[in-house]
């Protein structure tokens, strides 16, 4: 028997979507070997002590993790799984320094834009390098079709009106960080300067503009990386300092006393229930404001722990009777991509917080596999549309089967044969490994080199 544990992390809702939407296709590839396992959370202090008690059940345990938060959580609790053995999959949007940390890994799962022209992650991982087209992701059509009607009887003061003319919906991201944890944040100007963008879209279109946003938008204290002092435990800058409200405003950043910066009460946090509107979401909403469009014509829903109308958006965009709607997301946001697997005309915009790594994603998803659109603010939204039959060829021939396609590699892991498993870096010597750290790079330092290039500075190593 196989026990499947997963860590997600509150902060991160794209991430935890690609765990479970793998945790399911492992389920369908285990069949009756499947034993769901234990549920953590990677911003839990006692997760790592939960794990220890998790991992010693005699079933082979296997651990899905995602992101830079699942990737130094599991650096933390080394001698743990040196010790146990679990087979721990790793999946994200950008490498976190996985090389350095190649034993603890036995399964990897990034975009293409990441791997190709990264020869030092295909040598060093092989076979147990998943090369993703797009997004894993937990979503299905026959689930979304009546989540409209269910939040709108939820939640009446918040119901998502029928729009005759078709909805912009808009799906707004947050403050982004880059492999090292360095962040990019999203703007206030930059939100407010959308938002009237948007309005002004809705008021040309006719369309109705229902917007949301998600646990990132407005998360951070700009700049509060507390001069870019290094955590040791993971080499890396330390976190932002998360926002913080007193009677329903938020604190500035030079009221925060040490603890405050430490230990913040996630009930005085950004999408708290009861909290204030965040900073961002607030100047967006304050753009739609401004560029005139009526009240009645827009809808904004608040995210919040325990509150999400994510689905419900999605739902309404995609009625039968919604030909004339489009969705568009904030790019930095990588796993909103997934939207467009269930709205035709699905349409990333460029945000301030967004990082290389989100713009090779979006440039890729649009002009190479056709996949989305990108809004381009100069064209009216009537000249704007995606090439559907590029679009849907895709579909049929590669999308949606990045979390099947990791399922298989892993079946294809464990039913091999123990003689036939690929060695880990461990076992190679030193100056093999020392080579794989040098391979994305001539020995120059500057100019990029081939695959073919790098297998030969193995050898001469």
């Amino acid at each position: 028997m196989f026990t499947v544990d997963t860590l997600l992390n509150d902060g991160f809702m794209g991430d935890n979507h690609q765990v479970i939407a793998i945790q399911e296709q492992v389920e369908q590839q285990l069949g009756p070997r499947f034993r769901k396992g234990a549920v953590l959370k990677d911003n839990d202090p006692e997760s790592a002590n939960a794990l220890e008690k998790t991992l010693t059940t005699a079933d082979q345990h296997i651990l899905i993790v995602s992101g830079s938060h699942g990737y130094d959580f599991i650096k933390k609790v080394r001698k743990l799984v040196a010790e146990k053995k679990p087979i721990v999959i790793w999946v994200g949007h950008q490498d976190p320094g996985l090389i350095a940390e190649e034993t603890l890994f036995k399964l990897v799962g990034l975009p293409t834009h990441v791997t190709e022209g990264n020869p030092a992650l295909e040598l060093t991982f092989k076979e147990r390098l998943v090369a993703m087209q797009a997004v894993p992701n937990t979503l299905k059509a026959d689930e979304l079709s009546g989540e409209k009607a269910k939040w709108n009887s939820t939640y009446p003061e918040e119901q998502i009106p029928d729009a005759p003319e078709g909805y912009i919906g808009v799906f707004l991201g947050g403050d982004a960080p880059e492999p090292n944890n360095r962040y990019h944040y999203w703007s206030e100007e930059n939100a407010h300067q959308l938002g009237q963008k948007f309005g002004q879209m809705a008021l040309q279109s006719g369309k109705f503009l229902l917007i949301t946003n998600g646990p990132r938008t407005g998360k951070f204290y700009p700049n509060s990386q507390d001069l870019e002092t290094i955590n040791p435990s993971t080499g890396k800058l330390n976190d932002p300092v998360v926002r913080q409200s007193e009677n329903i405003a938020w604190l500035s950043y030079h009221s925060l006393t040490a603890e405050h910066k430490m230990s913040p009460d996630k009930n005085r946090i950004p999408h708290a229930l009861g909290a204030p509107l965040d900073p961002v979401s607030a100047a967006f909403i304050q753009g739609v404001i401004d560029s005139g469009l009526n009240q009645a014509r827009y809808r904004f829903i608040d995210f919040q722990f325990g509150k999400s109308a994510y689905k419900a958006i999605i739902s309404a965009l995609v009625e039968p009777t919604q030909s004339k709607s489009i969705a568009c997301y904030s790019a930095e946001s990588i796993s909103y991509a997934e939207i467009g697997y269930f709205a035709e005309n699905t349409f990333g915009f460029r945000v301030d917080s967004m990082n290389e790594g989100h713009q090779r994603a979006l440039q890729r998803f649009s002009e190479q596999i056709h996949f989305i659109g990108v809004l381009d603010w100069t064209r009216p939204l009537a000249e704007q549309s995606l090439d559907i039959t590029l679009k849907q060829q895709w579909i049929q021939q590669c999308g949606n089967k990045d979390a099947e396609h990791v399922a298989q590699s892993l079946l294809r892991m464990i039913n091999r044969p123990a003689e036939q498993q690929i060695p880990t870096k461990q076992v190679l010597p030193d100056p093999l490994a020392y080579a794989f750290q040098a391979l994305s790079t001539q020995q120059d330092g500057t100019t990029p080199i081939t695959s073919e290039q790098s297998q030969r500075l193995v050898l001469e190593q």
